[in-house]
């Protein structure tokens, strides 16, 4: 019998800092001075107002509720008809105000870069292994205030990209999540893609001998999920004491099919 564990509930993963590096390749190939040359032609005649952006003007507005922002804010408006018009604008400023809001990453991204890419990505519903091909496209008007509102509120939020988009992935599969879980993130997820080794680079599980596989502590069903890629014979069960936890995995279960494949126990450990 397999244990998988899933490393999300595990205080050592997380003191650790352990992340999937893999989970994102947003690999910026540009100069970086061409990637910042929107910055200029932003900085020219801009007013601040109150550090929030840069802009033409300053005006009181309501914050969008989509994510939870509530109040009334004054913030600076983007001109999106003039300014703002392609995701390269909108990867410089998200970097620029996630920078100087000292945003941790780690969720998912390492970076401030790649977590900017990864937002502007996922709300153009553009595939997220490369920006490059898209930076310069010309967005539509409710495309940029898409963005300017997912900008603004993983810096008035401070919550994970991940709960955001409630989308997160790994190995470049995607999940969806919400704060009923923790973002995945986790070295067995590694073990699962690259085999385990052993230290003369030998495999020391073979998939056909494996019958069945408890990833316990499941969370949003990742783990069990990957499992049942490599280990396609294999029996798999997944629990978690949280009942919302479940719930979650379910989603993810039903979004891949696995539902006949996957069994999911709420319960106390092995209980």
């Amino acid at each position: 019998h397999t244990h998988l564990g899933d490393g999300f509930h595990d205080a050592r993963h997380i003191a650790a800092g352990i992340d999937d590096s893999s989970t994102f390749g947003f690999f910026i190939k540009q100069d970086r001075a061409v990637l910042l040359k929107s910055r200029d032609r932003h900085y020219g005649n801009a007013k601040i107002c109150h550090g929030a952006s840069f802009s033409r003007g300053c005006k009181t507005v309501q914050q969008s509720d989509r994510y939870g922002l509530g109040v009334k804010r004054k913030v600076a408006l983007l001109s999106m008809t003039t300014e703002f018009t392609t995701p390269r604008d909108f990867l410089r400023y998200a970097v620029s105000r996630f920078t100087a809001a000292k945003l941790v990453h780690g969720h998912g991204t390492t970076s401030v870069v790649d977590e900017a890419a990864f937002l502007i990505l996922e709300t153009l519903h553009l595939p997220v292994d490369n920006i490059n091909p898209w930076l310069d496209a010309k967005l539509l008007p409710e495309e940029r205030k898409a963005l300017s509102d997912i900008i603004e509120a993983r810096i008035t939020t401070r919550k994970p990209a991940a709960y955001l988009l409630k989308k997160t992935y790994m190995h470049g599969v995607p999940f969806y999540v919400d704060e009923r879980v923790i973002v995945p993130r986790s070295y067995i997820g590694e073990f699962l893609v690259n085999g385990m080794l052993d230290p003369e680079g030998e495999s020391l599980v073979e998939a056909d001998t494996v019958s069945s596989i408890l990833d316990l502590c499941t969370g949003s069903g990742c783990l069990a999920i990957l499992a049942s890629n490599f280990y396609p014979d294999a029996a798999i069960d997944a629990t978690d004491l949280s009942q919302d936890a479940i719930d979650v995995a379910r989603i993810n279960l039903q979004q891949h099919d696995l539902e006949a494949h996957i069994t999911l126990h709420q319960g106390d450990l092995f209980a």
